[in-house]
């Protein structure tokens, strides 16, 4: 029994032995960077079992195991690691993404290019456009409706001015004249106001009212430009249907449907009632829209409508992608706060568990007050160090997300602001 005994103890002993010289020795970092990246110990988040704990490290130390050997060891068995953590809130990406696609451009490749927009005014200056209305003739207030509508388009579009029936006379000796002519006064380009001006000063009302034959001229100038990806909308102005024998449906339907996909809208400028309905088809073919106006108010507003439905585009587009914008702040935000409150949790089950460690010591008769106020102000040093950082990071963070939405939103809110500005009624 003696033997037996004596045997099971030399066992037990080399065993708590190795257990023993199987602790390495480790020197608990002192510095930020190796604070965050000590850990995870091997019983560090859920790995930790209290009563295996006490028993395989706490139990080896003794009245003499310094405050500073404690510390190495609680911090070798107990440590976190901070890092990963901290990787994920510094990922966080400050960009944001918003609809590039800017109203009155037509999107392609998902807003990687843009089509151009080219508008042709084709204006009736047949000789009815002398007739007046409110005490001015006709071509008057369509001078200024166009003008106004030109300089109210956005951006980057090109606007031309064509002119019909301003050739020859309304007599039948000039019809020939009138009807075989159609006038680009003002070439394709960006608006500007006095070339615009000066270009619309040589409509004056004369002849008969080609519109078929302005439409094939129409066609032919922008065949001509062998410009690619670009949207062309027709906008023709007339007081009266076609008199010069052309088939204004066929060219409507043949600009439409060709290769440049033209839209024609007509707008009619106090038509009689027998001629709405021959305007109404025009535009049907051409796959756009016919709006009948009698007075100088409802022309000025007609072509104020393209004015006005940007105007709402853009509205909505500032609006949508402010929206946007704010979606993506709050789950980045959102995003940082789950990390740094993961973070903060492992910090505090760490600094408790020493804690937890230094009572067990203490009622154990191990750890006297001097070494205890050391091991004490040593661990909570770790703690202190360590939240700050994690603050520290977290802050820097939100600061740059807050910084970068501001500034896009500013961007946004500028562009909006200065392109509704412009569209305004």
């Amino acid at each position: 029994m003696l033997a037996v005994t004596g045997a099971c103890s030399s066992k037990s002993n080399t065993t708590n032995t190795q257990t023993q010289n199987q602790t390495p020795s480790h020197q608990a970092a002192t510095d930020i960077s190796g604070m965050l990246k000590e850990g995870p110990g091997p019983y560090a988040g859920t790995n930790y079992e209290k009563r295996k704990f006490e028993q395989e490290v706490l139990d080896k130390f003794t009245k003499n195991t310094s405050a500073q050997d404690m510390y190495n060891q609680l911090v070798y068995n107990l440590a976190e690691n901070y890092e990963d953590g901290l990787q994920k809130i510094n990922a966080i990406s400050p960009t944001y993404t918003f609809d590039t696609n800017r109203p009155g451009e037509s999107a392609q490749s998902q807003g990687e290019t843009t089509k151009k927009v080219h508008v042709q005014i084709l204006l009736d200056a047949s000789g009815s456009m002398n007739g007046k209305i409110g005490g001015k003739t006709k071509m008057e207030l369509a001078k200024a409706a166009v003008t106004q509508f030109a300089s109210s388009l956005q951006k980057g579009a090109d606007i031309s001015l064509r002119l019909y029936g301003h050739k020859g006379s309304g007599s039948n000796s000039d019809k020939q004249l009138s009807c075989s002519q159609t006038e680009v006064v003002y070439p394709s380009a960006p608006y500007d106001a006095n070339a615009f001006s000066t270009a619309l000063q040589q409509a004056k009302p004369a002849g008969w009212t080609p519109i078929a034959k302005a439409m094939e001229d129409a066609k032919t100038q922008i065949n001509q430009t062998k410009e690619t990806d670009t949207e062309n909308i027709l906008y023709i102005v007339s007081d009266g249907v076609e008199t010069c024998g052309g088939s204004p449906v066929q060219a409507a339907q043949s600009i439409h449907q060709s290769n440049i996909k033209a839209v024609v809208n007509i707008i009619g400028f106090d038509i009689p009632s027998k001629d709405r309905q021959a305007l109404e088809k025009i535009s049907q073919a051409g796959g756009g829209t016919y709006v009948d106006v009698k007075t100088a108010e409802e022309l000025q507003r007609e072509m104020q409508k393209a004015q006005f439905d940007l105007w709402l585009k853009w509205t909505r587009w500032g609006d949508n992608n402010w929206v946007s914008i704010e979606k993506q702040w709050s789950k980045k935000w959102m995003d940082r706060t789950n990390e740094k409150t993961a973070l903060i949790k492992k910090i505090l089950q760490e600094n408790k568990r020493y804690a937890e460690a230094m009572l067990y010591l203490q009622n154990k008769g191990i750890l006297d007050g001097n070494r205890y106020s050391e091991l004490y102000n040593l661990t909570q040093k770790r703690y202190k160090m360590i939240s700050d950082e994690i603050n520290r990071v977290a802050k820097a963070k939100e600061d740059q997300l807050e910084q970068a939405r501001q500034e896009i939103e500013a961007k946004i809110k500028s562009e909006k602001d200065q392109m509704t500005n412009k569209y305004k009624q």
